[in-house]
């Protein structure tokens, strides 16, 4: 739809997608936390499915936000926040400067350097 949308559409486009990819991402995390079917094998399906267009792997998403909610706001166990403790932030004006001001500019890098390491990463895998 944004390849084919002339120029002026290009805002309506981007609306409509972000909407049905947020969409395909919210019945697979419903699959994930096993509320979308009575069935496990639908949910696997349905959830692997949704989250094709993603491109995303649903199965290594789904082990790894399990183990979010295991962990949820524990500082440095969880795998989806891990936030820069505020007397590390304080201690550096480097560190301090690094993340103010060069954050913002970086911030999709660090995204999918995440995606990366925590979704193919075979190692974070093992049981613990």
């Amino acid at each position: 739809m944004i390849a084919k949308a002339p120029w002026y559409l290009l805002p309506l486009a981007w609306a409509w997608t972000g909407t049905a990819i947020t969409g395909f991402f919210v019945i697979g995390h419903d699959c994930a936390h096993k509320s979308f079917s009575k069935n496990k094998l639908v949910e696997d399906i349905v959830g692997t499915l949704a989250f094709l267009p993603l491109v995303y792997p649903y199965e290594p998403w789904r082990f790894k936000h399990d183990r979010h909610h295991a962990k949820t706001n524990m500082l440095v166990h969880d795998t989806a926040w891990q936030p820069v403790p505020p007397e590390e932030f304080d201690s550096s004006p480097v560190l301090r400067k690094a993340i103010i001001f060069g954050y913002g500019p970086i911030r999709p890098w660090l995204s999918i350097a995440h995606w990366v390491n925590w979704h193919f990463n075979l190692k974070k895998f093992r049981a613990s």
